[in-house]
């Protein structure tokens, strides 16, 4: 049995919205604003063998978005 640690990450996220007419609602955003794609994975210090560190894909990285909703009466 082997302990990994792996390291912190945060995928923040971000959204602002703008009403027009009260009929239109615009908004902007952008997923993953800190780009993270990969973490890395290490084996715990326990003085025997060391086994490498690894990655591991946690996400595809930024992506932005536009959204236009219309209310229909």
């Amino acid at each position: 049995v082997q302990e990994y640690f792996t390291e912190d990450y945060n995928m923040m996220d971000f959204n602002i919205s703008k009403n027009f007419l009260d009929i239109f609602e615009f908004t902007f955003g952008v997923k993953n604003v800190f780009n993270v794609k990969d973490i890395l994975s290490s084996p715990a210090q326990s003085g025997g063998t060391q086994a490498p560190s690894s990655t591991f894909p946690v996400g595809w990285g930024r992506s932005y978005f536009l959204n236009l909703r219309i209310k229909v009466l």
